[in-house]
């Protein structure tokens, strides 16, 4: 029997999960219900995530002189809406579990630690839970106000900035979910690598921080493109 079961005392324990995932690495179970809320998530919330690429293809649209059938191309169909929901899920699965297991689990063997892909892909599906938790609880607020921009992050200092400006991302980046996930992370991968919990945090975070400003980079680089267009 695999440490799938004990993955869900992430929420309450993190050192206790990962002790249970650096004996028995199990990342199915998490890696899937993770994977199926970003993809419900997605199918549900499919109209309001299409807004802003519908008012991006108009004003293109209007600038450029072109001609084409915005509806149609994101009119919330079932396909449409399964579509988005496969892309997200594997586009947010792999950003939040692959890439940062890969990331940390080179950083351990650099720094001389063994900890083996397997339980760091495991313990960042884990982790994974507590940002799945975060959308399963945003989404009926999300469907009751019929918008994306539900804020439960720094962004509700500033109501008037946009969720996809990148001041807006900036802010957003530090939501209560994504700060507990974060902490999470630092003690379950001070528990895999042996680490104390000062050096854990130190990459982590520092590994968080970089990432939040390649974002909000990505970000201020595509509305500056857009304002080319």
């Amino acid at each position: 029997m695999d440490g799938s079961a004990g993955v869900f005392q992430v929420f309450t324990s993190p050192s206790t999960a990962a002790r249970g995932i650096a004996e028995r690495p199990g990342w199915l179970v998490p890696l899937i219900i993770v994977l199926a809320v970003i993809f419900i998530f997605g199918f549900v919330t499919y109209e309001y995530q299409a807004e802003p690429q519908r008012e991006m293809l108009e004003k293109i649209q209007s600038e450029r002189g072109v001609e084409t059938d915005i509806n149609a191309r994101l009119a919330p169909t079932l396909a449409n809406r399964a579509k988005s929901g496969v892309w997200i899920a594997l586009g947010i699965g792999i950003l939040l579990v692959l890439i940062p297991a890969l990331v940390l689990n080179g950083v351990a063997r650099v720094a001389g630690t063994n900890v083996g892909f397997k339980r760091m892909f495991a313990w960042m599906s884990a982790a994974g839970l507590i940002l799945a938790l975060g959308m399963i609880i945003k989404l009926p607020i999300i469907i009751a106000k019929g918008s994306i921009d539900v804020r439960t992050s720094l962004a509700m200092l500033a109501p008037s900035v946009g969720i996809q400006t990148p001041l807006g991302v900036l802010l957003n980046s530090f939501d209560i979910f994504s700060i507990w996930a974060v902490v999470a992370t630092v003690i379950g991968f001070a528990v895999l690598t042996g680490f104390n919990n000062k050096k854990s945090a130190l990459i982590v975070v520092g590994l968080w921080l970089v990432y939040v400003l390649i974002h909000v980079g990505s970000t201020a680089l595509m509305s500056g493109l857009m304002g080319m267009a």
